[in-house]
């Protein structure tokens, strides 16, 4: 089995002035791990929490697995994983500290979404020789939202729309690097970058919000009404008997449960029983063969005898 000390870990810039460093994230983070499991480390290249009791069964083994590979510059790669564990363990002392954090801890699906956006923006940075967070500007926020709202063909033009929800998550993502930044070591962005004022990411990317319709429509009275008088009667009156019944099973269960078992025969006394009646039903059977030609029954005629 491999050992936690033998994983890929992060040495770089940063890291050992991270108020996160040799952190136990499943510890911090509340998770139970069963006993000899590998407990992802901060430091590690790889959070693998497949191991992870009471996470939901649906939850591929991909979907448990944060990975902060595809972020080559170690300096961002921290970033990453400071703004993470962030999102993970809210309560931290450094993390409740900061005035616009989030309180509630997001599941592992909504972090792992955080970090993809995450890397796919500092490659878009790099792609535009942007060496540090420092030099980000409003202009280059604005540029990466009209670049995520978008899909291009390969000659530049746009061919369509990625949706409101696409681009909620690239504003989303900048706003965290606004939001956490007094939590960065290794690198962050100004203090006075604010490149949609004080507006939601909601607001910015114009998702529309749900006071207006859910975005499943209704479901029509025809198929609503006899829906609701079905569940009706099997609430009101098929439930009270399937509750006595399923009272009966369980007494009957507990009630066989307390019954003596019964003997069983050794399979070589079945066995030498099985054998013996074979051999008197065959001398039988040449008694009477013999007796029906004689016409008068012989003396001596074998005894049954049964095994009791």
């Amino acid at each position: 089995m491999t050992s936690t000390s033998a994983l890929p870990r992060d040495r770089g810039p940063g890291i050992e002035h991270s108020p996160f460093r040799g952190a136990d994230i499943c510890a911090e983070a509340g998770f139970q791990l069963p006993s000899g499991a590998i407990r992802p480390m901060f430091e590690h290249h790889v959070w693998d929490f497949t191991a992870v009791a009471g996470l939901a069964a649906s939850k591929q083994a991909a979907i448990r697995r944060l990975d902060f590979t595809p972020i080559t510059d170690p300096r961002w790669r921290l970033v990453a994983k400071e703004l993470i564990f962030a999102l993970l363990v809210p309560r931290h002392d450094n993390v409740i500290l900061l005035p616009r954090a989030l309180r509630t801890a997001l599941h592992l699906e909504s972090c792992r979404g955080r970090l993809r956006e995450m890397s796919r923006l500092l490659h878009w940075l790099t792609d535009r020789g942007i060496p540090s967070l420092q030099d980000v500007n409003a202009e280059h926020c604005q540029q990466y939202l009209s670049h995520r709202s978008h899909t291009y063909a390969n000659d530049g033009e746009v061919r369509g729309d990625l949706g409101s929800s696409t681009r909620r998550m690239a504003v989303q993502v900048i706003l965290d690097l606004i939001n956490y930044r007094d939590l960065f070591t290794a690198d962050r962005v100004r203090g006075d970058l604010l490149p949609w004022g004080t507006q939601s990411s909601s607001a910015i990317a114009d998702v529309q919000a749900g006071w207006r319709q859910n975005k499943t429509p209704p479901v029509g009275q025809e198929v609503l009404q006899p829906m609701l008088s079905a569940a009706l009667y099997l609430a009101g009156t098929l439930g009270p008997h399937v509750v006595a019944l399923t009272q009966q099973s369980q007494a009957a269960l507990r009630t066989r449960s307390q019954l003596p078992k019964p003997r069983r025969c050794p399979v070589e006394r079945f066995t030498a029983v099985l054998a013996t009646t074979s051999a008197t039903a065959s001398r039988f059977r040449s008694w009477q063969s013999s007796s029906l030609m004689s016409g008068s029954p012989q003396a001596g005629h074998p005894v049954i005898r049964y095994c009791r």
